[in-house]
C-alpha cells in the first residue's frame, strides 16, 4: 500500500479547516457585530491590519486600568474579507534595569467601535471542534472529506480491511500528532496569564520560549521528513495507524510493517 505523501497531507489539512473554520468564522463575525464585541475569533483563515497610535483615544475605557509608563499603543483589526471578528489593542512599556532592558505588555479586547470591554475568546472552542471532526470521521470511515478530496485515508495497521479507525486509535492519533507543540503551548499561556497582571513583564520566560520554540521546529521538521520519505511519521506509529493512498491500484493485501523501506 502506498503511503500518501507530504502535500496530499496538506491538502487534506487545508481542505478539513476550511469545512470546519469558515462557518466558524461567518459566526463569530456575525456574534462580535451583535454583542459589540463580546466575542471575539482570530482562529481560523484571517488577516490582520495593525496601526501604532501614539496617544489613547480621548474616552477609551480599559478594564482594568491601564497602569501607568505604558507609552507605546498598537490597535489591530483581525477578520475576513474586510468583516472584523476581533479588535484588540496592545500596550507596551520599556524599562532599562542596569544592562538589561525589560518589555511590558498588556493586550485589551475592543469593541468595534474601539471601546474596551470585557471578550470570550473562541480560538480554543474552534479548534477542538476541528479535532473532534477529525476524530469523528477517521473512526467512523478512516477518511475526512478533505482526505477524499486528495484521495488518501487511514487505515488501522493491525487490520487494514476495517473502514475506519477504532476509537481509541483515532483519539491517540489526532492528539500526539501535537505533543511537539506542547512546551510551546505551555509557555505561551503562562506568557498570556503574565499578561494579565497589573504590572507584566515576560521577560524571565524569553529562554523557555526559544527552548521551545526548537523543540516544536524540530518536532515539525521530524514528522515533514518522515511524510516526505513516504513513511510513517512518528503519531501514526504510535497510534498503531498509516495514511494510504486510494483508487483502482490501492491493494488489499496486508501492510507491511512500520520498519520496512519507505515504499511500504
Amino acid at each position: 500500500m502506498r503511503r500518501a505523501g507530504f502535500w496530499r497531507r496538506v491538502w487534506a489539512l487545508f481542505f478539513d479547516s476550511a469545512i470546519v473554520f469558515l462557518p466558524l468564522q461567518i459566526l463569530v463575525i456575525v456574534l462580535y457585530a451583535q454583542t459589540n464585541g463580546a466575542i471575539q475569533g482570530t482562529f481560523g483563515f484571517t488577516t490582520s491590519v495593525c496601526q501604532d497610535v501614539s496617544v489613547l483615544p480621548e474616552g477609551l475605557i480599559l478594564d482594568p486600568p491601564l497602569p501607568a509608563g505604558f507609552d507605546t499603543f498598537r490597535q489591530c483589526n483581525v477578520g475576513v474579507l474586510g468583516f472584523n471578528m476581533a479588535r484588540t489593542l496592545t500596550a507596551v512599556k520599556t524599562v532599562k534595569d542596569g544592562s538589561m532592558t525589560k518589555t511590558f505588555a498588556l493586550s485589551y479586547p475592543l469593541s468595534p467601535e474601539g471601546q474596551g470591554r470585557s471578550a470570550i475568546s473562541t480560538d480554543i472552542p474552534a479548534t477542538l471542534l476541528l479535532l473532534a471532526y477529525l476524530v469523528f470521521m477517521e473512526h467512523r470511515t478512516g477518511s475526512t472529506y478533505g482526505k477524499r478530496a486528495v484521495k488518501i485515508r487511514c487505515i488501522d495497521r493491525d487490520n487494514v480491511s476495517q473502514a475506519g479507525l477504532p476509537l481509541r486509535k483515532a483519539v491517540i492519533r489526532n492528539l500526539a500528532m501535537w505533543i511537539g507543540f506542547i512546551p510551546a503551548l505551555v509557555v505561551w499561556g503562562l506568557i498570556y496569564v503574565e499578561s494579565t497582571r497589573p504590572d507584566p513583564s515576560a521577560s524571565g520566560l524569553i529562554l523557555p520560549l526559544v527552548i521551545a520554540a526548537i523543540i516544536s521546529t524540530a518536532w515539525f521538521i521530524w514528522i515533514t521528513i518522515s511524510v516526505s520519505q513516504k513513511r510513517d511519521p512518528i503519531y501514526d506509529r504510535l497510534a498503531g495507524t498509516a495514511v494510504i493512498r486510494t483508487g483502482p491500484e490501492d491493494p488489499s493485501a496486508q501492510i507491511p510493517p512500520a520498519s520496512s523501506s519507505p515504499d511500504g
